[in-house]
């Protein structure tokens, strides 16, 4: 009994199983909120930053700065003029990420004693500088990522083939979904169901409220 539960083919029949319930816990938002979607939540989160940690650890800080910071060619001084640029990109993301530690340390001692004033300009300065560069690179990567992987490729893709409606059942009722539901996300953000509907019948209100809902929460 022991050596079949610790059968790979156990733990991903578990796995499939807990997808399912955090999958349907979220979907009842679009009802209301509740316990379940926020302990769904809670789960993706922590499980997201507790793989992402793991994950930057093993891929970045110990074998990018802890090991080479160890490194004895690193840490000679006859050796560190001479390999100036392995020292930068070792000392510049070790810098910054003190930096950021040492404002959110800041924030949380400021929050626990109930401090008020405004932080010194240096401060700030200090804070935005590795916040500025994580965002910016961050957005930059998503954004090609997403017009060079999704977009692009998408468009493209669909305006040589066209629409397809003999295709199987799953497939347009997946794509309609889709299109149901992001074009009610873009109601939501770039438009006022309630002013635009506020000369038409009550259901046409209704309806585009409940579109934006549905965008807004999917």
């Amino acid at each position: 009994m022991v050596d079949s539960m610790l059968q790979p083919a156990i733990f991903s029949e578990i796995g499939r199983w807990v997808s399912l319930l955090i999958t349907l816990f979220l979907l009842t938002t679009l009802v209301r909120d509740n316990g379940l979607a926020r302990l769904a939540q809670h789960v993706l989160v922590g499980t997201a930053m507790g793989y992402l940690f793991v994950l930057i650890w093993r891929t970045v800080l110990l074998p990018q700065v802890i090991t080479p910071l160890l490194a004895p060619s690193l840490l000679a001084p006859s050796l560190l003029a001479s390999s100036g640029v392995t020292a930068l990109k070792v000392l510049a993301p070790l810098v910054l990420i003190i930096l950021l530690l040492a404002t959110g340390v800041d924030q949380i001692v400021r929050q626990d004693s109930g401090v008020t004033a405004a932080r010194p300009a240096w401060l700030v300065l200090v804070g935005a500088l590795p916040v500025a560069l994580l965002v910016g690179a961050n957005v930059a990567v998503a954004l090609l990522g997403a017009i060079q992987g999704t977009l692009a490729p998408q468009f493209l893709r669909a305006a040589a083939i066209g629409v397809q409606w003999p295709a199987a059942p799953d497939v347009v009722i997946g794509g309609l979904l889709t299109l149901f539901v992001t074009s009610g996300a873009l109601l939501h953000f770039w438009a006022k169901p309630d002013q635009m509907a506020a000369t038409s019948p009550s259901w046409m209100r209704s309806l585009l409220l409940a579109w934006s809902a549905i965008g807004k929460r999917g």
